[in-house]
């Protein structure tokens, strides 16, 4: 299977997962989680990148631009300084020299810019540890299933 595909495949797949919550929970329960994910990225530090992504489809929606408070600028200018620091340096790993950040927690952790909770790999490396832990996770679901 080619990576176009492949991609083509996994959005499909993603629509029928989709319909079908919208079938079991309704538009309220979409919308309630779609303003929950939305708010939890603005006080992760994404505001920036989500108000330039979305600026168009709000502006048409809302008739005004996207305004981010104090805190969301802040969160981001935090997160920023975190992954420089972070990424100072050779990957942990393999000893290349350009690295990236990897959050070993991920970035929902309330602490995810804690520089016990960055590790610096380089992109091959970073990969294979999110490989890694897809498998895992597999795994994982695949002995909850066996189990019940």
């Amino acid at each position: 299977m080619t990576g176009t595909e492949r991609a083509a495949h996994c959005r499909r797949i993603g629509a029928l997962g989709g319909r079908r919550t919208l079938e079991l929970y309704g538009t309220s329960y979409l919308s309630a989680i779609g303003k929950t994910g939305f708010r939890v990225a603005l006080e992760l530090g994404y505001g920036e990148v989500l108000s330039h992504k979305l600026a168009g489809s709000y502006q048409a929606k809302f008739g005004r631009e996207i305004r981010l408070s104090p805190q969301s600028k802040e969160a981001a200018r935090i997160r920023a300084e975190a992954r420089k620091r972070a990424a100072a340096g050779p990957c942990v790993r393999c000893g290349a020299g350009k690295t990236e950040v990897h959050h070993r927690r991920g970035i929902s952790d309330p602490d995810a810019n804690h520089p016990n909770n960055l590790v610096r790999l380089c992109s091959v490396c970073h990969r294979a540890e999110h490989r890694r832990r897809r498998a895992a996770h597999r795994q994982r679901g695949r002995q909850l299933v066996g189990a019940g």
